[in-house]
């Protein structure tokens, strides 16, 4: 049995123990001179519906971003990020919309970087890197196209342990899912994380019939990778799962056959696994 099973039994002991999420929203002082309303996501927040319960104008999919420090044994590193180019700055608008932020070291200079996703109208939601040591890399996404709801940040998480923390976002939500964006600081850039040929867009969450979820852990070789789990039931009890591992490959997710087919009980580690989204240090429950 791989060594991420065991890492997702972690996880999911310590998405069930968060409890009372960190919520992932800040606010400088810029923002507080423009008088900007900051969104924070956790248990408390009641601006946001439950995943599959918004119209799409009132943020449906919202579910609890918390940090956690422990998810599992730390797999082997990849080769580290280099030293961090010189960008321009890029600030936040005056009065931002919906307004949202996470942390990492996006660029991997060692800094705590800041994420803000706010709303631009039209239906494009903007992500905006603020990097400690100056400079900003930024991107658009547009949610009417990933269903309903709008766009949330996420704290950052080390996909490959090579000390620069991938951009993760809620970027819109399904029937039962959220769905969770992926982006890389490339240069001075923000560049989607494609499997595939298309934008990775990770489905999390779990119906009566449907489950998804997604869990950063040790693959084959102790190498870290991605973990995307999906299956279905036909009782709304027991669950049919297949989990492909995933490598990132610089912007790339590349699938590392074969995938792993396992079952899993409403309710247990698996299934809170399998419905989930950690990456050591970030964690969203819908």
């Amino acid at each position: 049995m791989r060594s991420w099973l065991r890492a997702l039994a972690v996880a999911a002991t310590v998405v069930v123990l968060a409890g009372a999420t960190v919520g992932c929203s800040k606010k400088n002082k810029a923002d507080d001179d423009s008088a900007a309303t900051t969104t924070s996501i956790g248990t408390n927040d009641t601006s946001i519906s439950p995943v599959g319960t918004g119209d799409g104008s009132s943020g449906g999919g919202g579910g609890d971003a918390s940090t956690s420090t422990t998810n599992g044994p730390v797999p082997s590193p990849a080769p580290g990020p280099g030293p961090a180019p010189s960008c321009p700055d890029i600030p936040v608008p005056a009065g931002p919309v919906d307004l949202t932020t996470g942390t990492g070291d996006y660029n991997g200079s060692g800094g705590a970087d800041t994420l803000y996703v706010y709303n631009a109208g039209n239906g494009t939601w903007v992500l905006l890197v603020q990097f400690a040591g100056g400079g900003a890399a930024q991107a658009s996404v547009n949610s009417a196209e990933l269903f309903a709801g709008g766009a949330a940040a996420l704290n950052g998480g080390d996909i490959d342990q090579n000390g620069k923390d991938e951009v993760f976002a809620r970027e819109g939500a399904g029937a039962y899912a959220a769905i969770i964006g992926v982006h890389e600081v490339v240069g001075c850039a923000l560049v989607p994380v494609v499997p595939g040929g298309s934008p990775a867009l990770l489905p999390v969450g779990a119906s009566v019939g449907s489950i998804s979820g997604a869990q950063c852990g040790g693959g084959d070789g102790g190498a870290s990778a991605l973990f995307l789990a999906e299956g279905g039931s036909v009782d709304g009890s027991t669950y049919d799962i297949v989990t492909r591992e995933h490598r990132l490959n610089g912007t790339v997710l590349d699938e590392i056959p074969p995938p792993i087919e396992t079952t899993a009980q409403l309710g247990d580690e698996g299934y809170v696994a399998a419905s989930s989204f950690s990456c050591y240090t970030v964690s969203y429950v819908p």
